[in-house]
């Protein structure tokens, strides 16, 4: 009996090769654009731009993410982190960039964190563009309190998540239409009035979950929440400020719908 091996034929050997990968071979760029958008869809928008000094392959790459999230934290330098002044024009210049230069593709996600002073009429425009793209779901987070909403975000279509935390007042326009909007959350907003307040939630059709986190309803002794399709609402009282300002204010609830409910405070 011969004990030899046999070797592998050409064909064999000829596959086993093609499995061969070399160290040097960069595989996930030749991973479809579809999948390279989703894996940069996961980063901070900050680094998903930076991704345009790796090849030609990767230099456009990021004008089509369909999540776009900013947050002004990441323009510390490593020495300063945290403390006061940010750079802000560094980070303006960065959203200002990421909006001009994108695509005609639609925004899924829009977020935007500033904690630090900024420039109300740039969150205007910025929340102005990411509307034009049809944005899906959008995030706004500000410590600035004069900052004013454009008016197109209060008869946005394409909106099916809205979440607001300003510490500001909200200035509801005359006009106001969220047709597809199924979630809504604010935090620290301050209301200003019944009527708006009672526009505000009447005008969205198909609202399912509501939450009001330490929200402020100045001058308001009664209000109503008249939203037949709501099936979550949380109302949380803790006060970031006078708490006889908040726990002075009514509210009734209308929601035959309604399957879950917490309401916390003092």
């Amino acid at each position: 009996m011969n004990s030899t091996v046999a070797s592998p034929s050409r064909k064999s050997q000829k596959l086993l090769n093609s499995h061969i990968v070399d160290e040097g071979e960069d595989r996930i760029s030749n991973l479809p654009d579809s999948v390279l958008h989703h894996i940069l869809s996961f980063l901070p928008t900050k680094y998903a731009v930076g991704t345009c000094i790796l090849s030609k392959r990767w230099q456009f790459m990021w004008t089509s993410i369909s999540n776009i999230d900013f947050c002004d934290f990441m323009f510390y330098s490593c020495e300063k982190k945290y403390s006061f002044p940010l750079e802000t024009t560094s980070f303006s210049n960065c959203v200002e960039r990421v909006l001009i230069l994108r695509d005609a593709s639609i925004i899924k996600k829009f977020r935007l964190r500033c904690f630090a002073s900024i420039d109300a009429s740039h969150v205007h425009t910025w929340i102005s563009a990411a509307i034009r793209h049809g944005v899906q779901e959008l995030e706004l987070s500000t410590h600035s309190t004069n900052i004013a909403l454009p008016y197109c975000l209060f008869i946005c279509e394409s909106l099916t998540i809205l979440k607001l935390g300003s510490g500001s007042i909200l200035k509801v326009p005359t006009s106001i239409y969220f047709p597809n909007l199924k979630t809504f959350h604010l935090d620290q907003v301050t209301f200003i009035d019944d009527l708006s307040t009672q526009k505000l939630f009447s005008n969205c059709p198909v609202l399912q979950e509501l939450s009001l986190t330490e929200c402020v309803w100045n001058n308001i002794k009664s209000t109503t929440i008249r939203v037949p399709s709501l099936k979550r609402l949380t109302i949380d009282y803790i006060p970031y400020c006078s708490v006889d300002v908040i726990l002075d204010c009514e509210i009734n609830v209308y929601a035959e719908n309604l399957i879950y409910f917490n309401c916390s405070g003092d």
